[in-house]
């Protein structure tokens, strides 16, 4: 035999060698992550409740029960799926069979980062998923076949990257190969009636390509999912079946500039497909978020699209033509913030918004960098309480918050005598957890007829809660500023010779909602001024004011007394 038929040999044997490792290993892989990614991805399956917590307890009855099956079909999928991203490997999406490459345990684990609860994975959906498999997995498999081309090239931290466990997540891998992307001489559109140009000055280019071409064309260079030149995952009839995708071209920048806009889906996209700050964009192109919102207003009628996402140019927009609207949305089962010219200051929104975020980790939606934000399960004085912000002004705090009620200070209604206190806060009752002590961040409403009074009374109730939670959680001694109570939400204030009534913001829209008036009350247009109840609302009638103000007067009345309950379960406190 020659020595060339000997070589072939060698080569075809270790050929086979290889490839039955390979095709072990998928097995290894899938049998050593399913667990994994049951637990992870639970909780954005949309049947989870209906599942078990444990796998072991799942994955014998996949086949005796249909939800058990769709949860397994589902993972086996999402593992292939992510497998096949791996330039070396081979799946049969179909019967789940082929092998495994080089890297793709370093995709499944890296993967896994971005969907756990916890960390950069909070927040995300059973659709953020979906998306990241059919839009974002091409661009992967691209990125590692440039990455293992150039992989004694490649640098991070001006290290050489060989190892790609080294690298901790996929977008430090693009910006490692990013330069290695051959790059497209820029073309112009040939075809002008396949985009429709809103604006080409020397500064800016706005325009909606028409064709999935020119939305190549328009988005030449960049990551977007619309403009990939691979037409079989060119994503453009998705998107454009929703509504028009806005692309903006900034011609001042040393290199083209590109951002792409769609609405109905709340994407907002740099040329690398990152998440952009849409205020911060706006606010610095006006003419851009003109033009855009223009458009759009015209495309959309009935602006269904436009109350989900809300960008325009300025700050919050409590829908002033139709407060009804802002009302219905403003409740339990969700709040939308749209943002229009000139009602509150760009950055204080931006502030609350991220505050309230926090706040409401699984009612919260991300748009770009927090920045639009739909809530659920959020009552409006807690939404106006977080978007105001503790350092937005001190009138605005003490208007906020007349209805949210504190349990501690909700005793106090129920046992006037303040017997039970002492025992509802003793750690045997178990009644009030550390966790929820420092959570508390308001009182039940005002105790008395000027604000110090009623400061008075809280600075009291913050020193039961302080001294309490550092009895039952010495950890939380440094936490103080965690339970810290809010101000009053009403006070009194006479102005111009005539009493002027300050509603907290619940009041007022629980007055909103009474009347028919359909001025936008101006208590957001300008929070840190004490508003007559007359001028917010010009259609009630003198008796409903007279009503309104005789409630008040009976509701602080009653709280009088309760000062006094107050300070004498503090002294019992401190003899302890």
């Amino acid at each position: 035999m020659s020595m060339r038929a000997d070589l072939q040999n060698i080569k075809e044997s270790y050929e086979r060698n290889v490839l039955r490792e390979n095709v072990d290993r998928l097995e290894f892989l899938k049998g050593k992550y399913l667990p994994l990614f049951y637990s992870k991805l639970l909780h954005i399956w949309p049947e989870e409740s209906s599942l078990p917590s444990d796998y072991n307890a799942f994955k014998d009855k996949t086949e005796q029960n249909a939800k058990f099956k769709n949860y397994n079909d589902f993972l086996n999928e999402t593992i292939d799926n992510l497998i096949s991203a791996d330039p070396y490997s081979k799946v049969d999406m179909e019967k789940g069979a082929g092998y495994a490459g080089q890297y793709s345990e370093w995709i499944l684990k890296t993967f896994l980062k971005m969907f756990d609860e916890k960390g950069e994975g909070a927040g995300k959906t059973i659709q953020d998923l979906r998306r990241f498999l059919n839009e974002d997995l091409s661009l992967l498999n691209g990125d590692l076949k440039i990455y293992d081309k150039n992989k004694t090239k490649v640098t991070l931290n001006q290290m050489n990257v060989r190892d790609i466990n080294q690298i901790k997540d996929f977008k430090t891998l693009y910006y490692i190969v990013k330069k290695f992307v051959p790059k497209y001489e820029e073309e112009g559109i040939r075809d002008k009636s396949k985009v429709r140009t809103l604006l080409d000055n020397s500064q800016y280019f706005v325009g909606v390509p028409l064709s999935m071409y020119a939305s190549q064309t328009l988005g030449n260079n960049t990551r977007w999912c619309t403009a990939t030149r691979n037409n079989e995952n060119n994503q453009y009839e998705y998107y454009s079946k929703q509504g028009p995708l806005y692309i903006v071209h900034l011609k001042t920048k040393p290199e083209l500039t590109k951002f792409q806009f769609h609405f109905p889906s709340s994407q907002y996209m740099n040329s690398d497909n990152r998440p952009i700050n849409v205020f911060d964009f706006f606010s610095q192109h006006p003419i851009v978020a003109n033009v855009i919102l223009d458009d759009y207003k015209k495309t959309d009628p009935k602006q269904e699209n436009l109350r989900k996402a809300e960008l325009v140019t300025g700050g919050l927009s409590v829908l002033e033509k139709e407060p009804d609207q802002f009302f219905q949305n403003v409740s339990v089962r969700n709040i939308t913030v749209m943002v229009s010219e000139g009602q509150v200051d760009i950055e204080k929104l931006n502030r609350g918004l991220k505050l309230l975020s926090d706040s409401y980790e699984n009612g919260a939606e991300y748009m770009g960098d927090g920045l639009k934000i739909t809530f659920a399960k959020t009552e409006r004085d807690e939404f106006l309480e977080n978007l105001y912000g503790n350092d937005y002004s001190e009138n605005i705090l003490s208007q906020i918050s007349k209805t949210a009620m504190n349990p501690l200070i909700s005793l106090f209604d129920e046992d006037p005598e303040g017997n039970m206190v002492p025992y509802v806060l003793s750690p045997e009752s178990g009644i009030f957890t550390p966790d929820q002590i420092r959570n508390i961040r308001r009182v039940y409403d005002d105790v008395g007829e000027t604000p110090e009074e009623s400061q008075e009374f809280y600075n009291i109730c913050d020193k039961i809660l302080s001294k309490h939670l550092r009895t039952i959680a010495p950890e939380y001694k440094k936490e103080s500023i965690a339970y810290e109570l809010q101000k009053h939400g009403v006070t009194f204030e006479k102005q111009k010779g005539k009493m002027s009534v300050v509603f907290s913001i619940d009041a007022v829209f629980s007055m909103y909602d009474d009347s028919d008036d359909t001025t936008f009350f101006n208590v957001l247009e300008n929070p840190s001024y004490y508003v007559k109840l007359e001028e917010l609302f010009p259609r009630l009638t003198e008796n409903q004011i007279q009503a309104e103000k005789t409630d008040f007067d009976d509701f602080v009345s009653q709280k009088l007394n309760k000062k006094d309950v107050a300070r004498e379960i503090l002294q019992k406190i401190d003899k302890k």
